[in-house]
């Protein structure tokens, strides 16, 4: 059933087309502006372009205060996205998003496709290493709804997401300088600086250009980290900074353009505090456990589970040079070149690009969590993959070193716990705080060759190449802290096990996963060809299809594995078109990669050593069971859609209509099966079907040359079609799940004025509201995300000297909202909420010189 609030809006939206309705007769003399993409690589409107693709401009981004793809989400329909830090983003396209944890050892790859012009962005490691860009200097941000498989490849499965930045502009030189600053109640100030210059050139025959253009700024924090031992209220602010050098070179045929971005990002903190919003203040963060503390403090953050109090004193090792400080990092470079050839009949592209990316994200946990590590590790410097080690680096036992199995061959632990072949009992008593660090870096080159023919009257065609080898590395590490020497002294280990140093920043003991710190390397080659052909004025068909290779490798401590996967993607649409009206039917595929499910190498190499040890202490079953679920196909989605766009009214009025249904082939999903492995127990399973379906709509209408309402909305029902058992049998994701981070029903509103106020001034005012209805943050839908409502108010005055000054208010209401939710104690406790931003005013500045 409908949600009720969508029926309220698609019933103000009809009032609009009724003539009793005073906006019903526009008395503009203007038309909706049309938006131009280049969604099938080749110019055309929005409104004329049988693909359901909304394009927010360079002008709506600036009245949104956009900085990036967080501001400008909720005024698309069917796009969410959720962020826990810089460069972690997840973006969810039509409720299609990589249904994982945020836990590193159960990922997959993205199903949105990030693109920076012609560079793809998607990470390989996780869908949550979307980057969220950068919205100064965009001509504007593309939204392709619905699988991009036949023209964007892999990672396209749910959309793509395309920034499209102004190209440098050999007619006339440009410069714009921006200024922004903001602060709130319960948030530290924040600025940004933005700026940049166009210089043209003219030598013979060559024409060009070079843009140049730079960002420096500062992200106020308002989570407010108080405890016994701190006090640092809006501790996770973080500083920006970045730019892009672009260079144009043309002659009558030929076209040359090198682009250079870079961007780099420093966060303290963590949007997340371990307060509910329905506490007196959510945004306090008093449970975080991060060195140096002490024994009072720690007992004031947080239970232990029925133990005695810490010893007073606690054990950290020599080095306290890096305490794992909280916060998220992303630093980045994109170099691209584009080489252009006009040769008569089409142009041929040759588009090379080369990505280095890092991110790191450092989370605080709780005593909770530190029980639950100890009672895996035993208080020890552990390597899941090959077992654990003295502070010379000599192995001395294998996990679960407390196991009986064991004690025949290095004797019982003694009470001073001086027994260095046998680890601590896994009393919750040896580990006081431990806080994980998890860092990505990817390195990718692409090569791809593309020929786009000149549009005749009646056929349009593009055929490619595509070339990618992207390598990426992940390393998952926790520092551990103890609460006597004694105990830590049993972990000082230096080495792992291959006589590799341990990370030198981990503050005294180290535990280190090998099965959340895997290397991919990814190679894929595809081809791909798309053709449009217009039966008579109003008819016309397309097809396309990509056929792709993925290579994958796989390494994770001294293990290899090797994964292939061809993939074939068409798509088919047919529409009518006459001129005031679009209606288009689309069918349309794109496809995830498989890949390895780390957690299950682990357990399949530990558990030989165990079955050497004592014969039989690890069923056959289990291991079948294991191998069963090593490796993960990739799975495939369909998707049908019925569309409408029509002007009327003068063009005052544009009206977009979709509905589509979507089903998912052999769904990869995140489980968690405890049955199988109290340590090694997540993987990714292809469950079954899944589906995916929904209604959106888009409205623009100008009632006046001087005011413009937008409206948008969408429902989205999701559904997982297959229950999955686990290892032992007991449902684990059942059947009618919802996806996660896929909301039902979403909708806004946004009301722009411009008045003339004299001597060449103008006024503007923009309002803009939107509504995120309940989602679920986890696959077995245990975890739910409240509804809320975001509003911003802005007023620009525009002056006749090229300066426009914008007083606005964001989150005018002060919504108190939460993102994401996170257990970081297997259920004891200590859920963590990730917030939105609280009511923040400012101003900005800007200055044209051209």
């Amino acid at each position: 059933m409908m949600n009720k609030r969508l029926i309220k809006v698609f019933f103000i939206s009809s009032l609009i087309f009724s003539p009793q309705f005073s906006f019903g007769q526009s008395d503009s003399d203007e038309s909706v502006e049309e938006m131009v993409v280049t969604a099938t690589f080749r110019e055309t409107t929005v409104m004329d372009t049988a693909l359901s693709v909304d394009s927010v401009s360079q002008d709506k981004l600036d009245q949104l205060g956009a900085d990036s793809l967080e501001e400008v989400f909720r005024s698309v329909s069917g796009l969410n996205l959720y962020s826990e830090g810089v460069g972690r983003s997840r973006i969810i396209i039509r409720g299609i998003s990589g249904q994982a944890s945020n836990y590193p050892g159960g990922q997959m790859g993205a199903t949105t496709g990030v693109y920076i012009d012609d560079v793809p962005m998607s990470s390989v490691m996780s869908p949550e290493y979307a980057s969220a860009g950068d919205a100064f200097d965009l001509q504007r941000i593309e939204v392709l709804k619905g699988p991009q498989g036949t023209l964007f490849g892999e990672s396209s499965q749910g959309g793509t997401v395309r920034y499209i930045y102004n190209k440098p502009n050999p007619d006339e030189f440009e410069s714009t300088i921006r200024m922004k600053g903001m602060s709130g109640a319960d948030s530290s100030s924040s600025y940004r600086v933005d700026a940049l210059v166009n210089f043209p050139f003219s030598n013979g025959d060559t024409d060009g250009a070079v843009r140049v253009s730079g960002f420096q700024g500062k992200r106020g924090g308002y989570i407010d980290w108080i405890t016994v031992d701190n006090n640092q209220p809006d501790w996770n602010d973080s500083s920006t900074s970045g730019g892009r050098l672009s260079v144009l070179a043309e002659t009558e045929k030929l076209t040359f353009q090198y682009s250079s971005i870079f961007g780099k990002t420093d966060g303290n903190g963590n949007n997340m505090s371990y307060s509910p919003p329905t506490s007196a203040n959510p945004f306090l963060d008093n449970k975080s456990i991060i060195p140096p503390y002490s024994a009072a403090g720690a007992l004031a953050a947080g239970s232990y589970v029925g133990l005695a109090a810490p010893a007073a004193k606690y054990y950290v090792g020599a080095n306290e040079v890096d305490p794992h400080t909280p916060g998220n990092d992303e630093d980045y470079q994109v170099h691209s070149f584009k080489f252009e050839v006009d040769t008569g009949a089409g142009t041929f592209s040759s588009i090379t690009s080369y990505l280095d990316r890092y991110v790191q994200r450092r989370t605080p946990t709780n005593t909770e969590a530190a029980f639950v590590i100890d009672i895996y590790t035993g208080g020890l410097n552990v390597n899941f993959a090959r077992g654990v080690f003295d502070s010379s680096g000599a192995e001395n036992c294998f996990i679960p070193c407390n196991g009986a199995a064991l004690v025949p061959f290095f004797g019982e632990q003694n009470a001073s716990f001086t027994n260095v072949f046998m680890a601590p009992f896994p009393d919750g008593g040896s580990v006081s705080s431990y806080n994980p660090k998890v860092s990505g870096a990817t390195e990718r080159v692409t090569q791809e060759f593309r020929f786009t023919s000149d549009a005749t009257e009646d056929l349009f065609w593009v055929v490619g190449a595509f070339f990618k080898d992207t390598t990426d590395k992940r390393l998952t590490d926790l520092a551990i802290t103890y609460f006597s020497p004694e105990r830590a002294a049993l972990g000082q280990a230096t080495v792992d096990e291959n006589g590799d140093p341990l990370p030198t920043e981990s503050i005294g003991p180290s535990l280190k996963a090998d099965f959340e710190s895997p290397d991919t390397e990814l190679q894929e080659i595809s081809v791909y060809a798309d053709i449009t052909y217009e039966i008579d004025q109003n008819w016309s068909v397309a097809a396309g299809v990509r056929i792709t290779n993925l290579d994958k490798t796989l390494t994770i401590g001294a293990s290899t594995y090797d994964f292939s996967e061809d993939n074939v993607s068409p798509r088919f649409n047919v529409s009518w078109n006459d001129g005031n009206n679009l209606v288009y039917l689309n069918a349309s595929t794109g496809f995830r990669q498989g890949g390895v499910n780390g957690a299950q190498l682990y357990n399949l190499r530990n558990w030989a050593v165990f079955n050497e040890f004592t014969p039989g202490s690890i069923p056959q079953e289990k291991i079948d069971y294991a191998n069963k679920v090593l490796t993960f196909d990739g799975d495939q989605l369909l998707n049908t859609e019925l569309g409408y766009k029509g002007s009327f009214n003068d063009d005052t009025i544009q009206l977009i209509l979709s509905v589509y249904s979507q089903s998912i082939t052999d769904f990869a999903v995140y489980v968690e099966d405890y049955s199988l492995d109290a340590v090694g127990f997540p993987y990714i399973a292809n469950i079954g079907d899944g589906s995916s379906s929904g209604a959106e709509m888009a409205l623009n209408f100008l009632p006046t040359s001087e005011l413009s309402i937008g409206i948008i909305a969408s429902s989205n029902q999701t559904s997982v079609d297959t229950a999955y058992p686990g290892y032992d049998g007991g449902i684990k994701i059942a059947k009618d799940s919802k996806f996660l981070h896929a909301p039902e029903t979403t909708y806004g509103f946004n009301i722009d004025y411009t008045h003339d106020i004299g001597n060449g001034n103008f006024g503007r005012l923009y309002l803009d509201h939107s509504y995120v209805g309940e989602q679920f943050a986890d696959s077995t839908n245990l975890t739910t995300l409240g509804e809320y409502e975001v509003s911003n108010i802005r007023y620009s005055f525009i002056g006749a000297n090229n300066i426009t000054t914008t007083l606005f208010v964001n989150n005018l209401m002060d919504s108190i909202y939460v993102t994401n939710q996170r257990d970081f104690t297997f259920g004891f406790g200590g859920i963590g909420y990730d917030y939105g931003r609280p009511r923040e005013l400012g101003i900005s500045v800007q200055y044209n010189l051209n």
